[in-house]
C-alpha cells in the first residue's frame, strides 16, 4: 500500500464527483501527473484544497494511461492517467495549520523523503500527485481528531 498527496483545486469537485483522480498530460508540470497512473488499488490518498485536506480516498483501482482519458461532466482530459477511488470527506476538512508543525518534526527527525510535498519549512509544494509516506499520515491522523475511515491505518 502507497500512500499520496494530491493538491487539487478547479477539477477537485469533477473528480470527486466521479470518484476518479485524473490528470492530464498536457499539463505544463508533468512529473507529478505522471505519477497518477503508479497507484495501485488498495493505495490512499489524501486530497488537498488549498489550504484543507478535505478528503481522504482509497484507490480501486490501478493508475493507468489512457491516450484519450473518458470525459468527466463537461471536463476533457485528453490523454493522461487515471484511477477510481472511494472517497471519504474529512468533516470538518483539516487546515494545514494543524499538522504543518508536526509534519517539520517528523522530517527533522526522519529526513524530507525524495518527492515529499513539503518544504523544509513545512510549505505545500506546487505539483499535483505526490508520493506521501505512512509515517506522515500517522503525524495528519494524529493531529487532527475527527472520525477517520477503518481502511486508514
Amino acid at each position: 500500500m502507497n500512500i499520496w498527496w494530491c493538491n487539487q483545486s478547479e477539477c477537485w469537485s469533477v473528480e470527486r464527483g466521479a470518484k476518479v483522480v485524473c490528470a492530464s498530460e498536457n499539463a505544463k508540470n508533468k512529473t507529478y501527473r505522471r505519477t497518477v497512473g503508479g497507484a495501485s488499488a488498495g493505495d490512499i490518498t489524501l486530497h488537498y484544497v488549498r489550504p484543507h485536506i478535505v478528503s481522504v480516498s482509497l484507490a480501486i483501482s490501478n493508475g493507468a494511461y489512457y491516450d484519450n482519458l473518458p470525459e468527466i461532466g463537461n471536463e476533457a482530459y485528453g490523454s493522461g492517467w487515471r484511477f477510481e477511488a472511494n472517497y471519504f470527506d474529512l468533516e470538518p476538512p483539516i487546515h494545514k495549520n494543524c499538522f504543518r508543525e508536526n509534519i517539520l518534526t517528523l522530517m527533522d527527525k526522519e529526513g524530507r523523503p525524495t518527492y515529499f510535498p513539503f518544504t523544509k519549512f513545512g510549505n505545500v509544494l506546487q505539483g499535483y500527485f505526490f508520493p506521501f509516506s505512512l509515517a506522515g499520515l500517522k503525524v495528519i491522523r494524529e493531529s487532527f481528531s475527527t472520525r477517520w475511515p477503518e481502511w486508514i491505518p
